[in-house]
């Protein structure tokens, strides 16, 4: 990726974490990775594009955070997504299929920081499917 990646485009932001047992710091800590990420690529974040759920598991979509940032892209007040990593979308394979497709048809890509998980990029498709498999597993693994 080059320096300027994000210039000048509308870069969503989204954190979540699973359970009330889980920090408030890890939706601060996300933020704060995923903001040096996209500075890092010459982007900025509105804090109107910052969408985060507290103690909500990635088990449903349905989440306030999540469905904001949802109707955001709808509303093409958002050109590209970029979170901590994948599972932080959808721990739901279905989901997370559903997910992809909306984004791909708006043209929006999800980029994931920590797993490297670009679908605007060539392999981004496969590899987007293949961590939504791995994160619906380490769900069912956690039951």
């Amino acid at each position: 990726m080059n320096a300027g990646r994000f210039a000048g485009k509308r870069v969503a932001l989204y954190a979540r974490y699973s359970s009330h047992l889980q920090s408030c710091a890890s939706i601060e800590d996300q933020v704060h990775r995923c903001k040096q990420f996209i500075e890092t690529h010459g982007g900025q974040v509105s804090p109107e594009l910052v969408f985060t759920d507290q103690a909500i598991s990635g088990a449903s979509i349905a989440r306030p955070g999540f469905e904001a940032l949802m109707q955001a892209v709808v509303d093409h007040r958002v050109a590209v997504i970029v979170t901590e990593d994948m599972s932080r979308i959808s721990r739901d394979f279905a989901d997370a299929a559903q997910i992809f497709k909306r984004l791909d048809y708006l043209r929006v890509p999800l980029i994931g920081v920590g797993d490297g998980i670009d679908t605007g990029m060539k392999m981004g498709r496969m590899v987007y499917q293949f961590a939504s498999m791995r994160n619906g597993l380490y769900r069912e693994d956690l039951r």
